[in-house]
């Protein structure tokens, strides 16, 4: 069976989300959508740093969270050298681009990431898929035990292991963590 090999994480990312009465509840981060999206990141070598949630009526037009809390996230990063910023909402072009701008780092949302090769293709799986790598790689759950926890096949399971990986080693090449 092939293993993750240890990394240092690549990225130390600051994740933001925002919970607003005018977007949809699919739309809205939750307690439960920041902790997957933490999840995701580590299951791509990433580490979180911090985490910053944001209530309001309806997204800023350009920075999505408000001038105040983009200034209490910028204060995280620095105090927590964080190299990236990932938001659990989706942004708009001109709202990551100021957002880039004011925070000095990169920013990426759930909707479009365009940071490192893994992350983004562990972002760009079937939930499904990105639970199942989590769970077996990260938690060291057997196979057997990954599928009763998602209500899948041990089968199931192993086809969605090896297309995962199968994608990220023709995107990767080299750089793939999977052993061959």
């Amino acid at each position: 069976m092939q293993h993750i090999q240890e990394k240092t994480p690549f990225n130390r990312a600051v994740l933001v989300g925002l919970s607003a009465f005018s977007l949809s509840r699919e739309e809205n981060a939750d307690e439960e959508s920041m902790e997957e999206l933490s999840a995701l990141l580590e299951t791509a070598g990433g580490e979180t740093v911090g985490v910053v949630t944001q209530s309001k009526d309806s997204p800023d037009p350009r920075t999505f969270i408000g001038e105040g809390k983009t200034a209490e996230v910028k204060e995280l990063v620095q105090e927590m050298d964080a190299q990236m910023v990932i938001f659990d909402n989706a942004l708009s072009p001109s709202q990551q681009r100021a957002l880039t701008q004011d925070l000095g780092v990169s920013v990426l949302d759930r909707a479009a990431p365009q940071g490192e090769p893994l992350l983004r293709q562990v972002m760009e799986l079937p939930r499904k898929d990105q639970a199942v790598l989590y769970l077996h790689y990260y938690e060291g759950f057997s196979t057997r035990e990954v599928g009763e926890m998602l209500r899948i096949s041990q089968s199931a399971v192993t086809t969605r292991l090896l297309r995962a990986r199968k994608k990220l080693k023709e995107v990767l090449g080299e750089d793939c963590p999977y052993e061959a």
